[in-house]
């Protein structure tokens, strides 16, 4: 027998998705004894710049030839489109809703507030939630980003009905792509710095004042120590604060001692191999944060969106991120650049306690899992 998947989620544009995808599907597959098969479909497709297809009921009769319907994981709920008949860009009516037959997983989904609310918009999500729980072959997860918190807010009502799961980018060191590589050395360190949302990333410090305090540190650990520099872009826009970023960095360090990684489509998962290569990463990006935990590697949260700050305080792990936006932003990131040329033991113990921290994280989606398959057992 096989169990066929229809699977509707970011599948190209941001190397973290696919890592937490990967994640997901190694997680998932331990719970059938059955052959399953995966239909991807891009939401980018859906979203309103590519207008490509649509979630209609031709979507809906189409959907109902697959055994299982799984949403995300991603930031998909997010509350700020006007547009949409939820709100978000799951732009799907209560008709085409109701039209879907077969079991639906939410999987690992952010919901999130952070780029505006209104009235309207949480009447039509509440619309939303109402006509999933209706059926009774509905499991639904977000993930342990303060989605959760977001949903007790405004939607308390079915916060009952909602799991907490550790986003999936956090196992993608147990899959076999992962597995069979075989990191080269720990003489690097890395970074990951964002452009897109400058508007709310860099509101109170400004671009050019953030890469004016980043490069001085970088410029610090090529001239005291002997690693060498990883940048690493998640989405291709990050090239640009990239480029940016090496006009400040001494021109001999640039040409000899900084790499940057490639985003290669369809091989997304070649970038995290070399986070491998790090002993320590400055992560800006969701998923640069929680791949980086993932795999052992000591990290710096550099927060300049309210969702990668909410990911350390869940995992208890608060100590270990910094707001960019806030004034001890520039202490705090010199203090671990300090560490990192200064006491050799920093990253030993770092890393220890991240190791500690991924049994915790496993053993919370664990839990979840438990209730996941006796959903399965019940509607497959």
């Amino acid at each position: 027998m096989t169990i066929n998947i229809i699977h509707v989620a970011s599948f190209s544009g941001n190397i973290g998705d696919v890592a937490n995808h990967e994640g997901f599907y190694h997680q998932f597959k331990q719970l059938f004894s059955e052959e399953i098969t995966v239909k991807k479909l891009e939401i980018r497709k859906f979203y309103k710049r590519w207008n490509e297809q649509k979630f209609d009921m031709e979507f809906a009769n189409y959907v109902n030839q697959f055994d299982l319907f799984i949403i995300g994981g991603g930031n998909f709920f997010e509350l700020c489109w006007d547009y949409s008949a939820t709100g978000t860009t799951i732009d799907i009516s209560p008709e085409v809703l109701q039209s879907i037959q077969i079991p639906i997983l939410i999987n690992g989904i952010g919901v999130d507030d952070n780029k505006g609310i209104t009235p309207s918009n949480i009447l039509k999500f509440k619309t939303f939630l109402n006509g999933l729980f209706e059926k009774d072959n509905v499991f639904f997860t977000v993930r342990n980003d303060g989605s959760l918190k977001v949903i007790q807010k405004y939607f308390k009502e079915f916060a009952d009905l909602i799991h907490k799961v550790p986003d999936h980018g956090f196992f993608l060191h147990e899959t076999d792509y992962m597995n069979a590589f075989q990191p080269l050395n720990r003489h690097n360190i890395g970074f990951n710095i964002a452009l897109d949302m400058s508007d709310i990333r860099y509101q109170h410090i400004g671009y050019e004042r953030f890469l004016e305090i980043m490069s001085r540190q970088i410029n610090r650990l090529l001239l005291e120590t002997d690693n060498n520099i990883y940048l690493f872009p998640h989405i291709q826009s990050d090239y640009n604060a990239i480029l940016d970023l090496l006009k400040l960095l001494k021109n001999e360090y640039v040409r000899t001692r900084v790499s940057i990684t490639p985003i290669i489509q369809g091989r997304e998962l070649n970038t995290f191999k070399y986070y491998q290569d790090c002993k320590f990463i400055f992560g800006m990006r969701f998923h640069a944060n929680v791949c980086a935990i993932s795999l052992g590697i000591p990290t710096l949260g550099l927060i300049s969106y309210p969702k990668q700050g909410y990911l350390y305080d869940e995992i208890g792990m608060p100590d270990r991120k910094t707001d960019i936006n806030h004034g001890n932003f520039t202490a705090t990131l010199e203090n671990n650049v300090d560490r990192l040329i200064h006491d050799d033991d920093f990253t030993v113990m770092l890393k220890k306690n991240y190791l500690q921290k991924m049994q915790e994280i496993k053993e919370e989606k664990e839990n979840i899992y438990r209730h996941l398959k006796t959903w399965i057992k019940k509607h497959l």
